[in-house]
């Protein structure tokens, strides 16, 4: 992985002098608000994010973005098998890393970044077989395995 300034730590930090959260997260254990977000797909943690102070504060740890990034890029598998994941820098700020990757793996139309565009790709048959299973899974009348895990 190549050296960047702008993925090291610290990101910015909220300054919470004074604030006391008033919204429904804030009254939840934070373990179950993490795995609230957790489940999240990006671009509604980030509006989440703006909206909540609660989830603003809980989404600063170093930590929640990176076991954020396996779990919202299933189809990341460099990444998941790189050393930023297993033992990257001390200082590497996983957030900012998450928004770059998402940002550069989004798929757009004229997408002519050769060093991505396969993976920008196979996210989008990702997130299209992600939408269809449910559907298969019906027809066949089985349950998917995700969905017995989680029950």
């Amino acid at each position: 992985m190549t050296k960047s300034t702008h993925l090291k730590l610290p990101s910015e930090e909220v300054e919470a002098r004074g604030r006391i959260p008033v919204n429904p997260f804030g009254r939840l254990p934070l373990e179950i608000v993490e795995r609230i977000c957790l489940y999240l797909p990006g671009e509604s943690l980030k509006a989440l994010i703006q909206a909540s102070l609660s989830i603003r504060l809980l989404t600063q740890d170093n930590f929640f973005w990176k076991r954020f990034m396996q779990w919202d890029m299933p189809w990341f598998w460099e990444l998941h098998a790189s050393q930023a994941l297993k033992k990257g820098p001390e200082d590497l700020n996983y957030k900012r890393l998450y928004l770059l990757l998402d940002s550069m793996t989004a798929p757009r139309y004229g997408m002519d970044d050769l060093s991505v565009i396969g993976v920008a790709n196979r996210r989008r048959i990702w997130g299209v077989c992600e939408q269809l299973a449910p559907h298969y899974f019906k027809s066949l009348h089985q349950t998917p395995v995700e969905l017995v895990q989680c029950a």
